[in-house]
């Protein structure tokens, strides 16, 4: 193999796939990135067999001068191409090794076993599947994966996101036992279908997709054993989780006895200073609620001090006091952009529910902390 890359354009490739080698697996070709140049096409593949990454170079980024394959370490050639001054560089691959070069330097390294690379899943033609814009769902990943959790945990469905497709609407849902987000997004005419989603996996598709058009389509393919992302030039793909989500449906209250509306930027900065105090032992902020009287703040940690802070807010119903963990109360603060929040109450006892006003593709469940 020998092609002639524009550095840039390799760099930015390289940098997009590389997150997703392993150095952790007992198969070290997934410790590299394979190069393929095939006829008028060039792509760099990753993959940790988990979550699999291919990256499409732009015609006008390189030339083909001898078609092949390889796989090149990520500890050879990463620090290596974030260094590179000149404009051009030239990537060869034979039995003996690879060899870079640009402008004056010639860089030799040792490749992988192109054999024990991994082969890629592929979709199937009938695999449910819709289009939505890369800033949509973007902002759809972020609001409603936040409430479960990035590393392996059990059972399964604790650090994955349900992917629930039901009359034009996808529904996004993540739980840590505790706590429960749901986004919804339209999607049109696609077909109904749950599909379980690894969180972990899912932040890898939020990475690929900043700095790129906020319009720019995404395709997305939700197969039996895996789920594909697509873009012009990125596909990624995720093996789907062989688990099942518990029935999310019956733990979101309807109605309530007390409801609050307040500005979101001003509560998440009076819990975020709440938090510095509450950090320190159980995390437990207490809330009072006082129709006409607005929202009071209270956290005290035994030999360390207290701190209390008045807001104003409309407060509607009866009178209450209870206590939340302020970490779980202002995660979903941290991803809204929202002017201002609700939340309804029933009791302290039975969950919150925290939502937008005017919106309806939006909403968390909170369960209260015990204060007997």
């Amino acid at each position: 193999m020998k092609v002639s890359f524009d550095v840039q354009e390799f760099a930015r490739g390289w940098r997009t796939v590389e997150r997703g080698t392993s150095h952790k697996s007992s198969l070290t070709a997934v410790g590299g990135v394979k190069v393929l140049a095939s006829g008028n096409q060039v792509s760099l593949w990753a993959t940790d067999l988990k979550v699999y990454m291919r990256f499409s170079m732009p015609s006008s980024a390189f030339q083909v001068e001898e078609e092949g394959a390889c796989v090149i370490p990520v500890s050879s050639m990463g620090d290596m191409v974030r260094k590179l001054s000149g404009s051009s560089m030239t990537v060869e691959a034979g039995p003996s090794g690879g060899v870079l070069r640009c402008g004056r330097l010639t860089y030799r390294f040792p490749l992988y076993s192109l054999e024990e690379f991994p082969s890629f899943p592929q979709a199937a033609p009938g695999d449910p599947s819709f289009s939505v814009s890369s800033s949509e769902l973007d902002e759809a990943l972020e609001e409603g994966t936040f409430a479960g959790s990035q590393s392996e945990e059990f059972p399964p469905y604790l650090s994955s996101a349900l992917f629930s497709v039901q009359e034009g609407s996808l529904s996004i849902v993540s739980t840590d036992g505790k706590r429960l987000a749901v986004r919804k997004l339209g999607v049109g005419e696609a077909q109904r279908v749950d599909r379980l989603l690894p969180i972990r996996g899912l932040m890898e598709v939020r990475r690929a997709l900043q700095g790129r058009d906020e319009d720019e389509p995404v395709l997305v393919r939700l197969g039996e054993a895996c789920s594909f992302f697509e873009t012009e030039d990125l596909t990624l793909c995720l093996r789907n989780v062989d688990a099942k989500f518990p029935d999310y449906q019956k733990v979101i209250p309807s109605g309530g006895t007390t409801v609050m509306e307040c500005p979101l930027e001003e509560l998440r900065s009076a819990l975020e200073r709440v938090e510095v105090l509450a950090r320190r032992s159980s995390k437990v902020v207490v809330m009072r609620l006082s129709p006409g009287g607005g929202l009071t703040l209270e956290c005290r940690v035994e030999g360390m001090g207290e701190t209390v802070e008045e807001l104003e807010a409309d407060v509607d119903g009866e009178p209450l006091r209870v206590g939340f963990n302020v970490s779980y109360l202002l995660d979903p603060m941290k991803v809204l952009s929202s002017s201002s929040v609700r939340m309804t109450f029933r009791g302290s006892r039975e969950q919150m529910v925290l939502q937008v006003p005017g919106r309806d593709d939006f909403l968390y469940v909170l369960m209260p902390v015990s204060m007997d």
